[in-house]
């Protein structure tokens, strides 16, 4: 008996659900409801860790954007050299008179758009990496402004405020010379 209630919490802790053993009290039908909850909150913490652990850092995919941008510029050139090799074919077995050179020049002729056609989609490629490289650079380079906009305004602020303690003790001065009598003054004649 002890041994199906352990087999049934952890089956019902894990969400597999056997049905093999089932709760036949309200008592029971309570713990395998709760153990149920517990488990699909345990197991969704589990993944939340898990997956915040498996998350590039920033330096990580700026590393990881890098490659795929020199990857793509290789692929482009190789394309690209592909696209002029293919078009001079075409030259060359367009002056063809043969039935042979006919054919070589259909082949070359469909090695070209498709040529042309890997080109077009690994520029977009490029394009697209080179926007997500530029959104992370384009964080850093907002917080860091960000960030030196608040440490300029506070700068401001210090000295705005240290006018304001100069002006106080002007003003008190002012009163207080205001409110003695003058001793040195000459009365009118």
């Amino acid at each position: 008996l002890y041994s199906n209630s352990i087999w049934f919490v952890i089956i019902t802790f894990l969400s597999i659900g056997y049905g093999d053993v089932t709760p036949t009290t309200y008592c029971g039908r309570g713990v395998s409801i709760t153990t149920g909850i517990i488990g699909a909150g345990v197991s969704s913490a589990l993944i939340a860790v898990i997956s915040r652990q498996m998350e590039l850092t920033r330096a990580e995919k700026q590393v990881n954007n890098f490659m795929s941008e020199s990857k793509l510029s290789r692929q482009c050139k190789n394309i690209a050299a592909k696209v002029l090799q293919n078009r001079w074919f075409i030259h060359r077995y367009s002056h063809g008179k043969s039935s042979h050179d006919a054919i070589k020049l259909r082949n070359y002729q469909k090695k070209f758009l498709l040529a042309i056609n890997d080109f077009k989609r690994v520029k977009w490629e490029q394009r697209k990496t080179s926007e997500e490289g530029n959104a992370l650079v384009d964080v850093a380079k907002m917080q860091k402004t960000m960030h030196e906009a608040v440490f300029d305004m506070k700068k401001t602020q210090e000295v705005i405020l240290n006018r304001i303690e100069s002006l106080c003790k002007t003003i008190q001065l002012l009163n207080s010379a205001g409110n003695q009598p003058a001793s040195n003054a000459r009365s009118p004649p």
